[in-house]
């Protein structure tokens, strides 16, 4: 009888094992999709960026705003999906006076925040008058005067990054002052029932700025739950397999003893 006891005995070890092994398995593997989902979405980013800095940099400019001008800079709007204004700014004594697609504008308030990174500015409006919400501001200055594009900072978090994980928040991170500011976000609508979160972060070494992806810890119990029932399914396989292999030869060690007796 103790033979067969001590067999039942390993049922809830195996169990055990198989659960802990699910749980740091899906953890890492959760972990490692989040950081590289970050790393993605830096990388694309960037290749955004940089075709927006190729497009302001080549925009016309006259001091007088005139209509064709901003007939020109609607036109190139049109043109580049991704932009929602095109202007040029440039300092007065006490104002800035600014030609975009608006017209000519005039104020003596900063129009955004946010830091320069070489000749490349990343920043977001201060100023909502013409969009219900802030902007995303790429600028570059060039002989006192600064070429600048306003962005939908949905499609930051949105178009720019995908395919996304569909259990993660992003959160893109802009410098000010050295410090980071979250500036946008897309939250994740599934239910998260473990308070627990986890982190991955990766960040631009070319424009500075940072994406945070967050998940709950449900994310990690959910996935491990699934590797659990594969490992308990292929460890209970692997025992009945050894069980099956070996009953034929207790059996035929059994017999030859009685034969020997």
């Amino acid at each position: 009888m103790k033979h067969p006891v001590s067999k039942l005995a390993l049922i809830p070890l195996m169990i055990f094992v198989v659960a802990i092994i699910s749980f740091l398995h899906a953890s890492m593997i959760v972990k490692k999709e989040m950081q590289h989902s970050a790393e993605y979405s830096v990388k694309k980013i960037e290749t955004h960026i940089k075709s927006i800095y190729d497009a302001i940099i080549a925009l016309p400019y006259n001091s007088s705003c005139p209509l064709s001008v901003q007939k020109e800079y609607v036109n190139l709007t049109y043109e580049n999906e991704e932009v929602r204004a095109l202007g040029v700014m440039e300092a007065q004594s006490d104002s800035w006076s600014v030609c975009s697609i608006f017209g000519a504008t005039n104020n003596d308030e900063h129009y955004w925040q946010g830091d320069k990174l070489a000749d490349l500015f990343l920043g977001w409006s201060m100023h909502t008058d013409y969009f219900p919400e802030t902007s995303f501001v790429i600028a570059t200055q060039e002989e006192g005067r600064q070429s600048f594009a306003y962005v939908n900072p949905r499609r930051i978090v949105g178009s720019w990054i995908a395919p996304r994980l569909d259990f993660a928040e992003y959160e893109m991170r802009l410098s000010h002052h050295g410090e980071h500011r979250a500036f946008m976000a897309r939250k994740n609508d599934k239910l998260t029932w473990f308070g627990g979160l986890l982190r991955r972060q990766a960040a631009s070494q070319v424009y500075g700025f940072e994406m945070t992806l967050t998940t709950s810890y449900s994310t990690v119990i959910l996935r491990a739950c699934v590797y659990f029932l594969r490992g308990l399914l292929l460890a209970t396989f692997i025992w009945f397999t050894i069980w099956m292999l070996s009953t034929p030869y207790a059996l035929l060690k059994a017999k030859s003893i009685r034969d020997q007796l």
